[in-house]
């Protein structure tokens, strides 16, 4: 969380068990207040790596897991279902977004949950900050601007958070640029990805 966050609140939280980061807030906000997310994000990573801790789960503090013994189910589907190349990237577990709305947009994964080794959590967030720098009416005034003058997926390249995390991932990886094709992207979720939906964790 920021260091300006209520004391009592964060009390509360450790007294409860959690151990609580405190992070100076980003000067920029990035693409979608993506920079919150990045800052955040790392700094509970290099925590985690720091304890010596193997696996990380990242989620939203909106969103509740509700699944008795979700995490030994995550851990079982990543031995049973291992990546299916030899660039090192080990499986990533996501959640399922729109499916509708998503599988003809490149690399449109959802960031609501992460779960993987924590090299994987690594790899989507370290160097992701960006120098975007817009209030939330600027970005919808920038958005609305953008419609209908780019193809449905360069829109999304440029305006979808989201789409930059995976992309961080997939450029420390594969060590070049993801393509913006329908093959590329789904052969990065076979290969890489495990989703779970909705049912499955709540």
């Amino acid at each position: 969380t920021w260091k300006d966050i209520n004391k009592d609140t964060v009390n509360k939280l450790e007294n409860a068990g959690a151990v609580v980061l405190m992070n100076e807030q980003p000067s920029k906000t990035g693409l979608g207040n993506m920079n919150f997310q990045v800052v955040s994000s790392m700094s509970g990573i290099e925590y985690l790596k720091n304890q010596n801790c193997e696996y990380i789960l990242k989620t939203r503090t909106d969103q509740r897991i509700c699944k008795p013994h979700f995490l030994e189910f995550f851990l079982c589907l990543l031995k049973q279902f291992p990546a299916q190349n030899n660039i090192g990237m080990k499986r990533l577990i996501v959640t399922q977004g729109m499916v509708d709305a998503v599988m003809l947009k490149p690399f449109m994964i959802t960031d609501f949950l992460y779960f993987g080794e924590a090299d994987v959590l690594r790899a989507i967030f370290d160097k992701a900050y960006s120098d975007v720098n817009m209030s939330v009416m600027e970005r919808n005034d920038w958005i609305e601007n953008l419609s209908g003058k780019l193809s449905l997926k360069e829109f999304y390249k440029e305006t979808a958070p989201e789409l930059h995390l995976i992309y961080n991932a997939y450029r420390y990886y594969y060590n070049r640029e993801p393509e913006l094709s329908i093959k590329d992207y789904w052969n990065f979720v076979k290969e890489q990805l495990i989703t779970v939906g909705w049912d499955d964790i709540d």
